[in-house]
């Protein structure tokens, strides 16, 4: 049920709410695909009722993360929790007149393919994908400057289980000095990123294809993100200059780790509140003599 992972609204409740009265309305609206409209309304409605808890002054976390810790700092400062929740019950109370009765059917959504890859790098510039028991999300490009929700990265792992669906990774922060950009770091010192234009494979095994840049956009070398599913999350490897070194940083969920990390150095940061919660930032860093980072995310 949870969907924006990445950007301003990540995580908000009312993205939610809104969801969940799209999903009612559309099932009147497109009595062909009704049955669909209902479980997406559903899913919607379940992750909102069960990650958004209500204070002691009525008022709904508009983020998972407040309920844990009250700082409106791990939000945007325009994000006010009155008119958050207002916009919130707004949708609840519409969706109300469309609400279906309890046996009308449902049916899967698209999503519960077990082989489905989405590529929507030209557009959010994120590609996502199902395959088995794991659900990934990567950002193949920074699209904001200086605000890690933004940042070109791995955004989401998820992982199927008997009780449900595990967030392996927690998402990314407002405020940070740190970035999931898996980052370049030349010789004479300059930084460069990369940016990826096109996918192929499909969502057991991803790659990405794309060039590193420098601030100024000029083109250094190419690059290429490769993702593989297993039993209990991904392997990701990322091609890099020889001669280079690299870093990148994940914020494990407490239900999360990190497996492997072929020659890479691990630095553990203190943890910290995003907007979904306890997050623990670690710091991946690999050595000039390397051509391929390699990484492991498990739970």
């Amino acid at each position: 049920g949870q969907l924006s992972l990445s950007g301003r609204s990540l995580d908000q409740s009312w993205v939610e709410a809104a969801a969940v009265d799209l999903g009612y309305r559309m099932a009147q609206f497109e009595p062909a695909k009704a049955a669909e409209w209902r479980s997406f309304a559903d899913r919607a409605y379940s992750y909102l009722i069960s990650n958004y808890p209500i204070g002691t002054d009525g008022l709904i976390s508009i983020v998972p993360g407040l309920g844990i810790n009250a700082d409106p700092k791990i939000m945007d400062n325009y994000a006010a929790l009155n008119q958050y929740d207002g916009l919130t019950l707004y949708f609840l109370n519409d969706a109300l007149g469309y609400l279906p009765s309890p046996d009308s059917p449902r049916a899967p959504i698209p999503v519960d393919k077990k082989d489905i890859l989405v590529n929507d790098l030209h557009s959010s510039g994120l590609v996502w994908g199902h395959s088995g028991d794991i659900w990934w999300e990567l950002d193949g490009r920074t699209t904001v400057r200086n605000d890690p929700r933004y940042g070109q990265g791995v955004v989401a792992v998820k992982l199927h289980t008997s009780k449900g669906w595990k967030d392996l990774l927690a998402l990314r922060p407002i405020n940070s000095d740190l970035s999931s950009n898996w980052k370049i770091t030349l010789r004479d010192g300059q930084v460069a990123t990369p940016t990826f234009q096109s996918v192929h494979g499909n969502s057991n095994h991803v790659i990405l294809k794309g060039d590193y840049r420098l601030a100024n956009g000029e083109i250094i070398a190419p690059a290429a993100w490769s993702l593989k599913t297993n039993q209990q999350g991904v392997k990701m490897s990322m091609s890099k200059p020889r001669g280079d070194s690299m870093r990148s940083t994940v914020w494990l969920s407490q239900q999360g780790s990190l497996s492997k990390a072929q020659s890479a150095t691990a630095k553990p940061h203190r943890s910290i509140i995003t907007a979904s919660g306890n997050a623990i930032p670690i710091t991946l860093s690999w050595g000039r003599g390397t051509n391929t980072a390699h990484v492991e995310i498990d739970g």
